[in-house]
């Protein structure tokens, strides 16, 4: 494993969600045989926090295998940073959105990439987890993307959905 043209990202907005995008990263670049390159953007690249990359070293002793750097662009806006820190990966990996700010930044970076974006749920694959976690109430009713009945909406013109029968 080197570092060719084909690597995977693990980007980090926040320090939060450090370990639960870690935990996924890891093993989909053992998985792969490929690289892992850290991105520490936003709030999670400030010069204060060290604990990022304690979990990151931490993560990277659970699997030798895997060619791990970090890197960190503490002032730089965020989705610039992710967007041009994913040119040569095949797959880029961060942590669902916790609020308005990072899921705008999420929703710039996906315009702007040119592989898959991932993400994932915060306490992921935990051990004593019952599955995913609960969709809030505010999300699953029928103005939700999936309303009770299962059907998806038919968006128009006008962004107003339309239920297909």
């Amino acid at each position: 494993m080197g570092w060719g043209a084909a690597m995977i990202l693990a980007g980090i907005l926040d320090s939060r969600t450090a370990d639960d995008v870690l935990r996924a990263a890891f093993p989909e670049a053992q998985r792969r045989e490929m690289p892992l390159r850290v991105l520490l953007a936003g709030a999670a690249a400030a010069p204060e926090q060290t604990g990022v990359r304690e979990t990151v070293e931490r993560w990277s002793g659970k699997y030798p295998g895997v060619a791990c750097a970090v890197t960190a662009h503490p002032g730089l806006d965020a989705a610039i940073t992710l967007a041009a820190g994913a040119r040569r990966c095949v797959l880029v990996m961060t942590a669902e959105p916790a609020g308005a700010r990072d899921a705008a930044v999420l929703r710039a970076v996906r315009r702007r990439l040119p592989c898959p974006l991932t993400t994932v749920a915060a306490g992921a694959a935990r051990p004593g987890t019952a599955g995913p976690p609960a969709v809030p109430e505010a999300l699953s009713g029928p103005d939700s993307r999936e309303g009770n009945d299962g059907r998806r909406p038919r968006w128009n013109r006008t962004s107003r959905a339309r239920w297909r029968s």
